[in-house]
């Protein structure tokens, strides 16, 4: 599904965004085991890190502007608004 919407030829900045956190969270998801000891900061942060570049391989875009479209998730909705019209 998020695929198929990073396709379309007209997407908006939040949909975009929403679309890369969601990756970001299944790649953070994949393979992790609850019953093993949780990681370190340091280590959390390299491996989003990696998977951001991951991402914006996959996308064509660089992984600091991967990380700048999930920053705006966190936006509350009024100012998300406004970036989508620009």
């Amino acid at each position: 599904m998020v695929d198929s919407n990073l396709q379309r030829t007209t997407i908006l900045p939040s949909e975009k965004a929403f679309s890369y956190k969601m990756r970001l969270d299944a790649m953070k998801r994949q393979g992790k085991r609850a019953d093993l000891t949780s990681l370190t900061s340091a280590t959390s942060l390299r491996k989003s890190e990696e998977a951001r570049d991951v991402i914006g391989k996959e996308v064509g875009e660089s992984r600091e502007t991967v990380r700048k479209y999930i920053r705006l998730t966190y936006l509350i909705p009024q100012l998300l608004e406004m970036v989508d019209e620009g």
